[in-house]
């Protein structure tokens, strides 16, 4: 069964991502919004934060880079996309270089937001699968390497109780 992808729009003006919403929605994903990045905190922290977080670049109590640094200390992978007003190649590179999935400029043709959205999701669910097994592989190694311990001792235990006798 595949996971339903969910987004949460991190924005100060309606305007702005009010499209975008539209067209998240269209596709079936789970769409959540916020207001500030106080708003987004505990979503972005929850047991079940989104795959995705569409931000712009200025907030009401902070900016981009800010709701990128929360979402680093979520339990689960996020995927951020920073939605900007102008096209600025500066705060393109920067936006990449520090960890954003992508960055768009409205307006928003269907086919290269869709093509955003697609690679976004994709690149999540197979993060987040990753981080899944690995917490299995990691789980099972730890039983595995607590199990010669026990066996250790109950073989000391043995030694001793056989001196004994």
């Amino acid at each position: 069964m595949s996971e339903k992808v969910s987004a949460l729009l991190i924005y100060e003006r309606p305007v702005t991502m009010a499209g975008l919403q539209l067209m998240l929605e269209s596709r079936e994903i789970e769409v959540q919004t916020a207001r500030s990045c106080g708003d987004a905190l505990l979503r972005l922290w929850g047991d079940r934060p989104p795959h995705l977080v569409f931000t712009e670049t200025q907030l009401l109590d902070g900016i981009w880079a800010d709701v990128l640094s929360m979402t680093r200390r979520s339990r689960l992978p996020i995927n951020v996309i920073v939605v900007s007003r102008l096209v600025d190649l500066n705060l393109y590179v920067q936006v990449l270089e520090r960890g954003a999935f992508d960055f768009i400029v409205p307006p928003f043709e269907v086919s290269e937001l869709d093509h955003v959205i697609r690679c976004a999701a994709d690149n999540i669910l197979a993060r987040r699968a990753v981080q899944q097994m690995d917490g299995a592989a990691a789980g099972a190694a730890s039983l595995k390497e607590s199990a010669p311990q026990e066996e250790i001792c109950l073989i000391d235990d043995d030694l001793r109780a056989a001196a004994t006798l």
